[in-house]
């Protein structure tokens, strides 16, 4: 059952891009700049995702998505609620009846399995 209109994270930054709230960061500075532009956009109301590319140093296609949640429509898309949401209690409710319909599965007890190995390795 798909819940959601994308399939992947270049599905879903090609929409939110479709509606300007993407904005796309080249050639920065690993070190110094990511730190900052990911404090300012989580802080800005209502803030674009910020998509960071092309770092001096590495290969392309090497990229940061920040601020993936900044807004209630990305937040609304992204759970595949209705991307016209104005409030965040509209949103608080949308979560509430989703978790009303989950199916929950119950946990399966193992006695082995790759969780319980230890393995040491070198000197």
């Amino acid at each position: 059952m798909k819940r959601t209109e994308f399939d992947d994270l270049r599905q879903w930054l090609a929409r939110a891009s479709e509606w300007g709230e993407v904005r796309t960061v080249k050639g920065i500075d690993l070190e110094e700049d990511v730190g900052r532009i990911a404090e300012i956009s989580a802080r800005t109301k209502d803030g674009p995702a910020v998509l960071l590319d092309e770092f001096p140093g590495y290969p392309p296609g090497f990229r940061i998505l920040l601020n993936p949640y900044g807004t209630l429509k990305r937040i609304a898309y992204t759970f595949g609620f209705p991307t016209n949401v104005t409030e965040p209690n509209e949103l608080a409710s949308l979560f509430r009846e989703h978790k009303q319909k989950l199916e929950l599965i119950p946990p399966q007890y193992v006695d082995s399995g790759p969780v319980f190995q230890n393995r040491f390795t070198g000197d």
